[in-house]
């Protein structure tokens, strides 16, 4: 019921690169060549110099990947480098764009290829000072961006002037985020090939993209909906549109939206406006009053194709296009898969490249600049070009059947204020994290938890194995009783792993409710929602994964021993540890779920405890074994005794784990709050606020119990538990309508099953 990794799944291995790019492979260098150098606006280094060969027609296909990276972000940089190179000449050519001094340095010693914006460029419209100002103000600010007030505009400013030097070759752009991973070429899905007939491997445009590969924008999408991303939905064009992964064609168009987004920041910053380039971009992008062209009549969409073909054929005044294929524009509009694009009502552009004080973009005219064009704007989607929730949480690209092109970490919450440890985690979790060291999995000793709390049995189908944990009509009491009883795991897992000074690798975790900041339906972030309840979570839905790596040990994601690098000889070396008799399959479906049936065979003997044994009984019996991984499921681990009395030793990182593993939660859902969906349901305001139907919310601190370290085990006095007990919660609705909906209530003096099944095996 595991997911594996990317590595090793069928289906995430189709995520990643073609096989032929697997290995260590980059762009093809360019000859050194005498010429103008490419990119006039922008300084470029040794390597991009060299990457672009001789400037003007150094891409054959035309194209440019495009990037920013500043310190904090740096291995995100080089994991964004890696995923492209890997990618091969498919890819086409790359450009970093440094934002500050020190990965400026990091890019030149990597032989990266990047360019920084020039200290003053002399303008940087709308007299929000010159984008010169703002590569200033980025390389003085230290620290995670995004928690850096003002920061996202001053980047959003430099990264327009990036993007306006490229298209202005005629380079078509791919933007992205340094925190996406490149699976695949993007460009099947965005442009005609210039090769005549070319198969879809070497380029082709993908059929539901024949419109989307002629709009002059394109741009990827927060939505999580697959059933939305259709014609009736209109693409999902009118949600909110995500700077993230961002096509800019070198078109007319493309350079009036820039000419926008460029007014609209500067008018921002020169207001100290707070909010970032992301949402200026969507405010420009406004109102969405648009002709859909493939609904437009033939001969209104005929004449828009032949103009947008034309167009390109003529390329730019500074470096001609190849030719398309006359076949390229060959589709059916009638193809419900075919990808709609929509031309702008109002004109873009068309405004003095200076906007003085008294005309701001704020007060453009309504129907645009006299002068402007009306660009083409189309969506990515989601299944293909991936967000942190279709790709991480819902495995959308799975459920329809589509190799995903690349995945943004959007949609989690492991950031801390200075590094992004959650995307980190994720990327590692899903085997698309390329820069860790070959000595990670090669070296040291390590303990495996493993578990079979639930298993998949379809793509968007899954089921929880302990009966107990099975309650459809409260799922977040379900979630919660879940939660906690993995927290407790990983509590003991962490204990024993440090007395064997070993490293722990976790378990799969399994959620049944998805975190989000409004209400959920059925425990899920909407309606009709494609995935699977429950689903393998990442570890920042459940736990602060910036306080786990300040406070605990290293560790390693359940995925680590799927990965293609782990050295054959650590597999090799792989013990099963068992604790008591073996658990009966009738048992098991009861109480504690068996031994994961999908871990591999391990290749030396099991090494067995006896049940009871306490954490440092169980640590002295262990420090025997040679074996390099010791290998052990949560149904046995259960069967070891709570209990640190002879070992004191682990005491202090006891204390530690009770804060480290603690998260607080938050949840509001349809099935606590039936006021509620019927108040919607007949479209009624005012349905979270009613005086008297309040919202039932469960909100609280989970946080596992610390073991015993005194008066347990043998220490235990006459009558006394030897070991300490799991807890689970017995009630879960602690604000709203008193006992209206509250789900199951603990009655006293009875004992949870699941804890009760624990304690009567040990």
């Amino acid at each position: 019921g595991r997911r594996r990794s990317a590595e090793a799944s069928p289906s995430a291995a189709a995520a990643a690169a073609p096989a032929a790019a697997r290995g260590e492979v980059g762009v093809a260098k360019r000859a050194r060549c005498e010429g103008p150098a490419p990119f006039p606006e922008l300084q470029l280094n040794g390597a991009a110099r060299e990457l672009w060969g001789c400037g003007r027609g150094s891409s054959s296909q035309g194209t440019a990947m495009l990037t920013f990276g500043s310190g904090s972000m740096s291995d995100f940089l080089l994991n964004w480098v890696e995923h492209v190179r890997r990618l091969g000449d498919a890819a086409g050519p790359y450009l970093v764009g440094a934002l500050d001094g020190p990965v400026a340095d990091l890019c030149k010693d990597r032989s990266i290829a990047s360019a920084v914006a020039p200290p003053a460029d002399g303008g940087g419209g709308g007299g929000g000072g010159g984008v010169g100002e703002h590569t200033a103000q980025l390389r003085e600010t230290s620290g995670y961006y995004r928690y850096r007030p003002g920061t996202f505009l001053a980047m959003g400013l430099v990264k327009q002037l990036f993007i306006r030097a490229v298209l202005r070759e005629g380079y078509d752009v791919m933007v992205s985020d340094v925190d996406v991973a490149w699976l695949r070429p993007p460009w099947p899905l965005v442009r005609y090939s210039s090769v005549r007939s070319a198969p879809a491997e070497n380029g082709a445009v993908e059929q539901e993209a024949s419109l989307l590969a002629l709009a002059d924008v394109v741009l990827s999408v927060d939505q999580v909906q697959q059933y939305l991303d259709c014609d009736k939905h209109r693409w999902h064009v009118d949600s909110e549109l995500n700077t993230g992964v961002l096509f800019f064609r070198a078109s007319a168009g493309a350079l009036a939206v820039l000419d926008e987004w460029r007014a609209a920041m500067s008018e921002a910053i020169r207001q100290r406006n707070p909010n970032h380039d992301q949402f200026w971009l969507n405010e420009v992008l406004k109102p969405r009053t648009f002709l859909d062209l493939k609904a437009a009549p033939a001969g209104v969409r005929r004449s828009w194709v032949a103009e947008a073909l034309a167009a390109r054929r003529n390329g730019s005044a500074t470096r001609p296009l190849p030719p398309l294929p006359v076949e390229s524009a060959s589709f059916d509009a009638s193809a419900p898969r075919l990808r709609a694009v929509y031309r702008f009502e109002r004109r873009f552009g068309g405004a003095p490249a200076e906007l003085p004080e008294a005309q701001k973009w704020s007060e453009r005219p309504k129907g645009g600049w006299a002068g402007g064009v009306r660009p083409v704007l189309g969506t990515f989607p989601i299944a293909r070009v991936s967000n942190g929730h279709t790709f991480f949480i819902q495995k959308l690209h799975d459920i329809v059947g589509v190799p995903p092109v690349c995945v943004h970490t959007t949609y989690q919450y492991g950031d801390g204020d200075k590094y992004a440890y959650g995307k980190r985690e994720r990327l590692r979790d899903a085997g698309l994290w390329l820069v860790d060291p070959a000595s990670r999995y090669t070296s040291g000793s390590y303990l495996q938890l493993t578990s079979s709390l639930a298993r998949q049995l379809s793509p968007n189908k899954a089921e929880l194995l302990l009966p107990a944990l099975r309650d459809e009509a409260h799922c977040v009491m379900a979630h919660l009783k879940l939660n906690a009883l993995q927290r407790q795991w990983l509590q003991v897992g962490f204990l024993l792993a440090h007395a064997l000074g070993r490293t722990l690798v976790l378990p799969p975790l399994w959620c049944v409710v998805d975190r989000f900041w409004t209400i959920l339906d059925h425990c899920l972030i909407g309606s009709k929602v494609e995935m699977s309840r429950p689903f393998v979570c990442p570890l920042d839905h459940s736990f602060d994964v910036p306080a786990m790596t300040a406070q605990l040990p290293e560790w390693r994601e359940h995925t680590f021993f799927a990965s293609q690098r782990i050295a054959p000889q650590l597999a090799a070396s792989t013990a099963p540890v068992r604790v008591g008799a073996a658990v009966a399959p009738d048992a098991a479906s009861s109480a504690v779920p068996a031994p994961a049936a999908s871990a591999p065979a391990a290749a030396l003997p099991a090494v067995t405890l006896p049940e009871g044994a306490t954490i440092g009984e169980a640590a002295r019996l262990l420090r025997g074994s040679d074996a390099r991984v010791l290998r052990l499921d949560v149904s046995d681990l259960a069967r070891l005794c709570r209990c640190l009395a002879d070992a004191p030793e682990l005491q202090p990182l006891n204390r530690k784990l009770q804060g480290a593993l603690s998260q607080p939660y938050h949840y509001c859902d349809t099935t606590d709050n039936p006021y509620f969906v019927a108040c919607k349901a007949e479209r009624r305001s005012g349905c979270r606020k009613h005086p008297v139907h309040l919202m039932n919310v469960s909100r609280g601190v989970q946080r596992p119990p610390m073991l015993p370290h005194e008066a347990c085990g043998d220490a235990a006095a006459a009558g006394q538990p030897r070991c300490g007990a799991v807890e689970l919660p017995t009630n879960y609705i602690n604000e709203g309508v008193t006992g209206r909906t509250s789900g199951p209530q603990a009655k006293e003096g009875r004992e949870d099953p699941i804890v009760a099944a624990m304690r009567n095996k040990m």
